[in-house]
C-alpha cells in the first residue's frame, strides 16, 4: 500500500482547519500509534487525547472516518475505505472542542452531578461490613459498572444536537444505582426525578449501542426507565 494520508481537523481558539500529514503504511498499527508517530515525526504541535492505551480508561475517543471508536483499540485497516490511502480524525461530536482533537468534558461532567445529587459511594452500605446481593443483582452490577464513559455514545447521539438531552451514558451511571439493592429508594427516587425530563428526547436510533466498546445499550435502559417511572 503507498503512503496513508492522514486528514486531522485541527483547532485552535479562533479558527478550524484540516491538515494533511503523509506516512509510509505500516501494518497492524493502531490510531493512537499514527498519531504518536505523527506527533513524534511530523509535528510536536498536535493534540490528541490518549491515556492508557489498552481500551480500559475511554481517555482516548475520536471520530476517524466519521465513526466514533477508541483510538487504542482501532487498527488503521478497520478504518480505512476499500482501495483508499485516506484517514480523516475529528474530535469527539457533543463536546466543546479546546484544541485539535482535545474536547472539554467539564459540562457532561456538570451534567452528571446536576441528576446525580451527592457522593454515591456514600449510598451503599459499608463496604467493610457483610452485605448479601443476590446473583442476578451482581450480575447487573457488574454489567452496568463496565461503563468507561468514553463519550461515544455522546458523539453518536442525535438527540444530544437538541439541547435538550444528555450525555446517554448518564442514564446508564443512573440505572447501575437503580438495580443495585444497597442504595436507598429515596436516593433512587431523587435520580427518577432528575433524569425524567429528558427521558422522552431519545430518538431510540440504537447509535449509542452501535459504538459501545462494551456492549452496553443506553437507548434500552431509557426505554426500561420510561416504562417504569410512568407506571
Amino acid at each position: 500500500m503507498s503512503d496513508i494520508r492522514f486528514q486531522i481537523v485541527r483547532s485552535t481558539d479562533d479558527s478550524s482547519f484540516i491538515q494533511e500529514y503523509r506516512l509510509p503504511f505500516q501494518a497492524r498499527k493502531t490510531i493512537v500509534w499514527w498519531l504518536t508517530t505523527i506527533q513524534e515525526e511530523l509535528d510536536s504541535t498536535l493534540s490528541f487525547p490518549v491515556s492508557c492505551r489498552a481500551g480500559l480508561c475511554g481517555g482516548c475517543g475520536l471520530v476517524i472516518n466519521n465513526k466514533s471508536v477508541l483510538a487504542c483499540e482501532t487498527m488503521l485497516e478497520d478504518v480505512l475505505g476499500k482501495d483508499e490511502a485516506i484517514v480523516t480524525i475529528k474530535p469527539l461530536q457533543g463536546f466543546p472542542v479546546i484544541r485539535d482533537l482535545l474536547v472539554d468534558w467539564r459540562p457532561a461532567g456538570e451534567h452528571m452531578r446536576q441528576v446525580i445529587p451527592g457522593d454515591p459511594s456514600k449510598q451503599a452500605c459499608d463496604i467493610r461490613k457483610e452485605s448479601r446481593l443476590q446473583p442476578e443483582v451482581c450480575r447487573s452490577l457488574l454489567s452496568f459498572g463496565s461503563c468507561i464513559t468514553c463519550g461515544l455514545c455522546v458523539s453518536e447521539c442525535p438527540a444530544i444536537r437538541s439541547g435538550l438531552f444528555i450525555e446517554p451514558y448518564i442514564f446508564v451511571k443512573c440505572w447501575k444505582l437503580r438495580v443495585d439493592s444497597r442504595v436507598g429508594e429515596e436516593y433512587k427516587q431523587a435520580i427518577a426525578r432528575n433524569l425524567q425530563p429528558y427521558i422522552p428526547h431519545c430518538l431510540k436510533c440504537g447509535k449509542c449501542k452501535a459504538v459501545c466498546p462494551r456492549g452496553l445499550s443506553p437507548e434500552d435502559i431509557i426505554g426500561q426507565m420510561e416504562t417504569e417511572y410512568n407506571k
